[in-house]
């Protein structure tokens, strides 16, 4: 049944990529209660270190790839649909080249070359509302990445991601030989310390067996580490010269609200 709304496709678009988002979410879920992820410790090359290395029990499923990509697609053609729809109102014709102009380099002149046959129809005040947007590399890389993105997963089978280290928990109590000393009763009275680890400089993607965290003991004697640590690992972009390392689902989420702000802004050019 048609709609009133001339951006009822591009809003369907955008419900479409939050539905692909949730189906995500749920299956990295599912994917996280497998344990995939864990770690082991060897001594470092120099004293008092203790390296921390990840262990990949399972890798990130193919259906979640696919979401990533079909997330994508969605809020590309949102944006697409409401050139279409602009073009129209403003009397224009739809034409193959017809779309929302987003240049995959950073030239403001190359991109106001791409845009003109785009946007071929349209109101002049869209068109600079577009223009203001800037949407090429450098200008508004959150617009340019998405556009990068789905061009990427057009043109081959799947997106490509990894597994980055987002922060860890160390739990501090006393070494063995003093809490031997202490019931436990005694021990949960003193409680401990507890501390957030989070990356200064991670590694990315972590491949089986990397190193990802190093605990340092510069006190002699050296001895291990007397903590319970708990680690995170999260799925990220792994798109090298578009985004790496960028956790998945903060990202697509990021890109929705950025998506349905530019179209309830051009509505007003209908």
């Amino acid at each position: 049944m048609p709609s009133a709304d001339p951006f009822f496709g591009a809003r369907k678009k955008i419900e479409r990529a939050e539905t692909h988002i949730a189906n995500l979410e749920a299956t990295l879920v599912a994917f996280n209660k497998t344990e995939p992820y864990g770690f082991f410790t060897e001594d470092g090359p120099e004293p008092g270190q203790t390296l921390f290395k990840i262990r990949i029990k399972n890798e990130i499923p193919i259906e979640a790839i696919l979401l990533i990509g079909e997330s994508l697609q969605s809020l590309k053609s949102s944006l697409d649909y409401t050139v279409h729809e602009l073009v129209l109102a403003n009397g224009g014709t739809i034409t193959v080249r017809t779309g929302f102009p987003i240049y995959k380099g950073s030239s403001p002149t190359e991109y106001e070359a791409m845009r003109k046959p785009k946007v071929k129809g349209m109101r002049q005040d869209a068109i600079d509302y577009i223009d203001g947007l800037k949407p090429y590399q450098g200008g508004n890389d959150p617009i340019w990445r998405i556009n990068e993105l789905n061009n990427r997963e057009k043109h081959r089978l799947l997106m490509t991601a990894g597994i980055g280290y987002r922060h860890g928990q160390a739990d501090i109590g006393p070494p063995p030989e003093i809490a031997k000393a202490f019931s436990a009763d005694v021990l949960k009275k003193l409680g401990g310390i507890c501390l957030t680890l989070r990356p200064t400089d991670a590694v990315f993607p972590l491949e089986d067996g990397a190193v990802f965290f190093i605990f340092q003991d510069h006190t002699p004697p050296y001895t291990k580490p007397h903590m319970n640590f708990k680690f995170t690992f999260g799925v990220a972009f792994n798109e090298p010269g578009i985004v790496q390392g960028e956790p998945v689902i903060e990202l697509l989420h990021q890109s929705v609200g950025l998506v349905k702000g530019i179209v309830s802004d051009l509505s007003k050019y209908l």
